[in-house]
């Protein structure tokens, strides 16, 4: 009968759909659909116009919310190999290398006498570098000529990457805290090196047959995260 209020019977797809009466919704069904307790009400429709307001504020925040922005990865931890110190020629000047080299150990191995002790002069400096890069080794007795290509390496990245100093090439970020895969940081790993070093000086080459396995461990540590 026209402009009666009995419910229609439903037109929805199943059993849990609102049921529909002359382009309403019966609020029994609405308020079921929206997992409200159906109690008594007060009116036997609701306009499918007013749904949206039926839609409690923390169901809709939950729901239609604006999502939070997954934030952006850090880039890799990469740093420049020895091939690439190498030729440091073709990257920066002398003064910006000799900047460079004096924040490495190169710096602290003696050199000429002085008043105040045995220094580097910056042109030995240089030399000693060339030399480490030139030619380096893993076979027995010539151990600590990689290690120091590739701690030499580590340190001339790290130094790079501070103000004020030629802009690295795309890509560098290596810090101390850089994790390596294997465990542990690259501060760590430069220590486990730096002490090495300080048992076999630089006119060294090889090392005991106790330490080959440790000295070419720290070697890996170094160069895992030197891929550019």
């Amino acid at each position: 009968m026209a402009g009666s209020e009995r419910e229609t019977p439903g037109r929805g797809t199943g059993p849990s759909e609102p049921k529909l009466g002359g382009n309403r919704f019966t609020r029994r069904a609405l308020l079921r659909r929206l997992g409200v307790a159906t109690a008594a009400v007060g009116l036997s429709y609701v306009k499918p116009s007013l749904l949206t307001m039926a839609v409690p504020k923390l169901y809709a925040n939950t729901i239609y919310g604006t999502p939070t922005p997954t934030p952006t990865p850090p880039p890799p931890p990469a740093g420049l190999t020895p091939g690439y110190w190498k030729n440091w020629r073709n990257q920066c000047t002398e003064a910006q290398f000799i900047g460079l080299l004096n924040s490495t150990f190169v710096a602290s191995i003696p050199g000429v006498a002085s008043a105040t002790g045995m220094i580097q002069t910056a042109d030995a400096i240089v030399e000693i570098a060339d030399d480490i890069f030139d030619d380096y080794k893993a076979k027995p007795g010539e151990e600590m000529t990689i290690l120091r290509a590739f701690l030499l390496a580590v340190q001339l990245t790290l130094a790079l990457v501070a103000p004020g100093l030629p802009d690295p090439p795309a890509g560098v970020n290596l810090s101390p805290s850089s994790p390596l895969p294997g465990g542990g940081t690259l501060g760590g790993a430069i220590a486990d090196a730096l002490a090495l070093e300080a048992k076999y000086p630089y006119s060294t080459p090889g090392v005991s047959s106790g330490d080959r396995n440790s000295a070419l461990s720290i070697k890996d540590r170094l160069a895992v995260l030197l891929t550019l």
